[in-house]
């Protein structure tokens, strides 16, 4: 058992540094950078780092189906909600205990939700990824799996969402807000003292200059760059035809199907039936994990400014 457990954590590490072959504007890994515009760059995984991840994979595929158990249960892990840095720890020990205990033969991952910030969002997709390396993982979403949402359903095996689920809205948002105004109209001052001309950078008390605005520009093309890359790799696309569907634009489920962003639509028992199929059981016995999330504005999650989050349009009556 600890021989295998240690082939998968090499395996691991080699998969995720060559489908992670993301990055500016040198070619790194074998990979050839493919120019979209002045402002996104995407890395091609190349033919060589390809063929070396399909054996990689299919070696997982063996060691899954040798410690597969045909009387095992299926765990069912709720995740609702925006997904924040509070949510990782949790959500890590949930995941690596039911990836140790062998009682479990499969796992639905049950997600409904907007997204969240970037940093936890991208951790608790590795851990669906390692999760996926152990046992089959069917993601399930009857409401929403939106940007950050979406994200962390590419680390499944599958994908089945409910008739009336949102899927999508692939992207990256950071939004400033420059309150001198307001402050000065009410007759508020603010007396800053800091170590360094940038140590506010992204304050509301102040607009951003010339050069803090293109860092932050980079830092969302960064993050939206290996989003659109997790999406072509892990849905079979080219980064082309993921970066066309990465937008912004967000999907009933019957139009998310046809452009390959989700596997089958579908209700919660055919998301049980399908992870019951990939890990060979019968009538397996369902055990609930819950997430929580009060859902609330307050929490770190809101706080963080570089966000995949979707993002409601605000529209205004016509007063005329």
């Amino acid at each position: 058992m600890n021989i295998s457990r240690s082939i998968v954590a090499v395996i691991i590490i080699a998969l995720v540094a060559m489908a992670g072959c993301i990055g500016g504007g040198e070619t790194t890994n074998g990979c050839e950078p493919c120019t979209v515009s002045d402002e996104v760059r995407v890395l091609e995984t190349s033919d060589i780092d390809k063929e070396r991840i399909a054996t990689l994979e299919a070696q997982l595929e063996e060691l899954r189906a040798d410690g597969a158990n045909p009387d095992g249960s299926i765990a069912l892990v709720r995740v609702y909600g925006v997904l924040g840095s509070e949510d990782v720890g949790t959500f890590r020990e949930m995941l690596v205990h039911i990836a140790e205990d062998d009682a479990y033969g499969a796992v639905v991952l049950w997600v409904d939700s907007p997204g969240g910030s970037v940093g936890a969002t991208t951790q608790m997709y590795d851990e669906v990824v390692k999760l996926r390396t152990r046992k089959p993982v069917v993601v399930y979403s009857g409401d929403m799996l939106a940007s950050g949402g979406y994200y962390l359903a590419c680390g499944g095996d599958e994908i089945v969402v409910g008739d009336d689920c949102l899927v999508g809205n692939i992207g990256v948002i950071y939004a400033h807000t420059n309150a001198t105004k307001y402050y000065r109209d009410f007759g508020l001052e603010i007396t800053v003292i800091k170590t360094g001309d940038h140590k506010d950078m992204g304050a509301d008390w102040r607009g951003l200059t010339d050069e803090e605005y293109q860092w932050f520009k980079n830092m969302v093309y960064d993050a939206y760059n290996r989003f659109v890359h997790v999406v072509a790799y892990e849905r079979e696309m080219t980064n082309e035809d993921a970066l066309s569907l990465s937008d912004g634009s967000i999907w009933l489920a019957k139009n998310a199907r046809p452009v390959g962003l989700v596997d089958q639509i579908g209700d919660l028992s055919a998301a049980i039936a399908r992870a019951e199929e990939l890990a060979g059981i019968e009538k397996a016995e369902v055990v609930p994990f819950e997430l929580w999330d009060e859902g609330s504005v307050k929490t770190s999650a809101y706080f963080s400014p570089l966000r995949y989050q979707w993002e409601e349009t605000l529209t205004l009556p016509n007063q005329s």
